[in-house]
């Protein structure tokens, strides 16, 4: 199975992060956090799909390095590859879940 890239590059996710995202998520009092590749970070705020304030779109890179930081495990991986969707939860200490 071929996937986009082996690991995270933080040449191709530039300055994004998923702090700084979680971050932006609790001052905006939001929810959820979507990222699909070909559009910005969405975050669920106030019962609707709202975009992260100054984020750009995301390419396929960004989105599978952002993933990849977090996602823990192999199998994990392979769940998003077969499902192309994936739902986890993710802790920021101090910020939140």
């Amino acid at each position: 199975m071929q996937h986009l890239i082996d690991a995270p590059n933080p040449d191709q996710v530039l300055s994004l992060n998923l702090a700084s995202l979680l971050l932006e998520m609790a001052r905006a009092g939001a929810s959820d956090l979507h990222l699909v590749a070909g559009r910005p970070p969405m975050m669920r705020g106030a019962g609707a799909l709202l975009p992260v304030p100054g984020m750009d779109i995301l390419s396929p890179e960004q989105t599978e390095a952002l993933f990849r930081a977090v996602a823990g495990s192999e199998e994990r991986l392979e769940e998003l590859w077969q499902r192309k969707d994936i739902d986890f939860a993710y802790e920021v200490s101090g910020l939140g879940r």
